[in-house]
């Protein structure tokens, strides 16, 4: 009687085992052009897992990971996130721009969404920055200029072509800022992942930090020596100079670098 061959089987592998996140996510987790998949190899372990247990509780809808994951244990979702938090693809090439000569010779512009209009263009002008160069955004100042602003600068990013996209929040009211969720942050550096460009908050306190992301603290000295005037007159004086510190938070710890 003659025997069937035997069935070879898949290896046993957390490699093996995700296969079913390739056709979004890519073979190693490297992503896609869509930002609605984003790459997820070597991103933190944590922030993975995070994500992972969000997906499977429902706390974030998307249909097909809600499914994937639903009935998924804690540790095994530890266990693939370790994985993709492994893995060390290459990054794709920079995009080669098919732009005119022309356009190119014009260099890289910058957008400012400015929510609070504290940009002076005249004082901006006189230190170099070419005005020609630079999308200025201007708020009103009043209760929703944050969340106006916010979408402007998503806006601003998904057009693509701006080299810098500053969004300032210094001078937004603390309660305004925390009432956006977390997510706002995670959906805008979802937006630039995997692009040129450079999505810059700034405030007065700590506001975001993607798993890409980097942190700068800039801190005045203690004796307040940090500002230099011209002029004798304490009436009649100009702003010379402003000396800061700057230090370098990292994605995993909030102790400073120098």
């Amino acid at each position: 009687m003659a025997q069937s061959p035997a069935t070879e089987r898949a290896p046993d592998t957390m490699a093996a085992r995700v296969l079913a996140c390739a056709s979004c996510h890519g073979a190693e987790g490297e992503g896609t052009s869509d930002v609605y998949f984003p790459r997820l190899a070597g991103k933190p372990a944590g922030y993975l897992y995070n994500q992972l247990v969000a997906f499977r509780d429902a706390r974030r809808k998307y249909p097909p990971m809600n499914y994937l994951l639903d009935f998924l244990p804690a540790p095994y979702l530890k266990q693939m996130a370790e994985h993709f938090a492994s893995l060390r693809p290459p990054f794709p090439p920079p995009a080669i721009p098919d732009v005119s000569k022309e356009i190119l010779a014009r260099g890289e512009a910058i957008a400012l969404v400015d929510p609070s209009d504290r940009f002076d263009p005249g004082s901006a002008s006189a230190i170099g920055l070419d005005l020609g160069r630079l999308l200025w955004v201007r708020g009103t100042g009043d209760a929703a200029s944050a969340t106006t602003a916010l979408k402007a600068m998503n806006l601003v990013l998904q057009a693509g072509n701006f080299g810098l996209v500053a969004l300032d929040l210094a001078d937004v009211p603390a309660p305004a800022l925390r009432a956006f969720p977390f997510t706002t942050w995670l959906r805008l550096a979802r937006v630039i992942e995997g692009t040129q460009s450079v999505a810059l908050l700034l405030g007065a306190a700590h506001l975001a930090r993607s798993a890409g992301g980097v942190t700068l603290s800039l801190d005045r000295p203690a004796d307040r020596t940090h500002v230099t005037w011209r002029g004798a007159s304490h009436r009649a004086r100009l702003l010379s100079a402003i000396t800061l510190h700057a230090r370098l938070i990292t994605a995993r710890s909030v102790n400073p670098e120098p």
